[in-house]
């Protein structure tokens, strides 16, 4: 189980405010951050991992203040980026042996290798691994080698295959103690027990995932010529370009904007998932 607490948390880099007064608590096994990109979803990662300090305010991760307490949390916590890249000249075998020794990697073989390309980065240097083949080995060590850990995780399947997320999919909510973030609503639904939505560094919705059905959170197709109209007109949660995530009370807005011509479609937010969990 995994805690988040934020009391008036703010950063601010310059003249850009990156989180705004953030107030929240959250308690879940896997807990997704929702938002678009320069949300602040990174910079929230970076705080609950005591890799930054908040400008004001604090953060607690399990009653932990991370950055006041960085050797005390990561004792608890590993840590993925989005695009994890290696300057080293290691080789990947050498680096999971000193993490596991030869009988830790021969079961992780064994466990891993039909699923995941690991014998084919193992005699390669880390500075030779593509994008994907770095993420493929971060989340390897965060989810699998660190299990007992808590796993922050910054849009963790963003440089997968299909083939491989799905690999991983089965990892995560299998493992669970992790807070991970993405731009892809469905990732969340899919993944997590508690979400919290974030755009322009403020928190704009946080909840069980049954209650995104159950309060009126839909997802929004967009014409971008007419945007600053809807704009006017919904209760906008984040702003992802194509689409926009809204929470709506009057269906008669949603079906005017349609007919008109404003938006090209819309779905109900958590409709799959509960679909396919009353029906399997």
């Amino acid at each position: 189980m995994v805690n988040i607490k934020a009391v008036k948390l703010r950063k601010v880099f310059g003249r850009v405010v990156a989180l705004d007064n953030l107030n929240l608590e959250i308690s879940g096994n896997i807990i997704a951050i929702v938002g678009p990109n320069g949300s602040g979803k990174t910079t929230f990662l970076t705080i609950l991992s005591g890799i930054r300090r908040p400008t004001s305010g604090k953060a607690y991760i399990n009653g932990i203040e991370p950055y006041s307490n960085r050797w005390r949390i990561y004792n608890y916590i590993t840590y993925t980026f989005e695009k994890p890249r290696y300057n080293l000249a290691l080789r990947v075998r050498d680096i999971l042996n000193i993490l596991i020794g030869k009988d830790g990697l021969r079961n992780i073989l064994d466990n891993y290798g039909d699923d995941l390309p690991l014998n084919d980065i193992m005699e390669k240097r880390l500075y030779e691994l593509s994008s994907g083949q770095s993420q493929i080995l971060s989340l390897l060590i965060s989810l699998i080698i660190y299990r007992d850990k808590i796993a922050i995780l910054d849009e963790p399947l963003s440089n997968l295959d299909i083939k491989y997320r799905r690999v991983f999919y089965d990892v995560m909510k299998d493992r669970g103690g992790i807070i991970f973030t993405t731009h892809v609503i469905e990732e969340a639904e899919v993944l997590s027990e508690k979400l919290m939505i974030i755009s322009d560094g403020r928190v704009r919705w946080v909840g069980d995932k049954r209650d995104i059905f159950t309060e009126g959170i839909y997802e929004v197709l967009v014409d971008r010529d007419v945007v600053d109209m809807i704009y006017q007109k919904l209760n906008i949660l984040a702003d992802f370009g194509t689409h926009l995530l809204i929470k709506l009370e009057d269906m008669d807005i949603l079906y005017e904007l349609l007919n008109n011509g404003s938006i090209i479609g819309y779905r109900r937010a958590g409709l799959r998932r509960w679909i396919y969990a009353e029906n399997p």
